[in-house]
């Protein structure tokens, strides 16, 4: 069973349509006793960093996220704010703290011309790590589609397994053991992002 984890501030619709389409089980989760019975866990997201870590605070989902994530192990997939919300810190509205599973940090991209921020649109990824499990069968140069005005930052090589330019080189993709976490929105990239859906369900 996937767990879709509901915080008021993401698209549930899409990412449940996608495991449906891909003939898997989800279910939304609401409560923090929910996590524990489901496999895999799935944190979608939009709108600003700082309001969603207080969201998630005020639900209790933040320790039962790490009970499940970092001490049982469970795979765990963070989309678009939601990949931002393992990172250590963000710039977003002044200083905010995330969950802190990556020592990476979220900051804003700076418009100059021809490239506009927000990042709303179609753009390639750059494909780092050959042996990614959740980019199985992802060409380098896929295109995925991105929405947001943040971005993390694309040190610490290591854990980085795809990168996009826009304004900057940044992060597409990051991975560390059972957490997956991408900047794009898989539900909305049609082909490819249903491949790595698909490759993340099947881990």
């Amino acid at each position: 069973m996937i767990g879709i984890v509901d915080y008021n501030m993401n698209n549930l619709t899409c990412v449940k349509s996608s495991i449906d389409y891909l003939g898997f089980k989800s279910k939304i989760v609401k409560y923090p006793k929910t996590i524990n019975e489901v496999d895999k866990i799935i944190l979608p997201g939009v709108g600003a960093f700082g309001d969603a870590i207080k969201n998630l605070k005020n639900k209790g989902m933040i320790e039962a996220l790490h009970d499940s994530v970092i001490i049982k192990k469970k795979p765990f997939l963070g989309i678009c704010l939601g990949a931002q919300l393992v990172c250590k810190e963000s710039d977003e509205h002044g200083q905010n703290f995330g969950f802190g599973w990556f020592d990476k940090k979220v900051e804003k991209l700076i418009s100059k011309k021809n490239f506009r921020v927000p990042h709303n649109g179609w753009n390639n990824i750059t494909v780092n790590n050959k042996k990614s499990l959740l980019l199985k069968n992802v060409n380098n140069e896929s295109l995925f589609y991105f929405n947001h005005s943040h971005a993390i930052d694309e040190d610490s090589l290591d854990c980085v397994s795809a990168t996009c330019d826009h304004v900057i080189k940044f992060a597409a993709v990051i991975e560390k053991n059972n957490i997956f976490a991408v900047q794009f929105h898989p539900e909305k990239s049609q082909k490819d992002g249903l491949t790595l859906i698909k490759n993340f369900l099947t881990i």
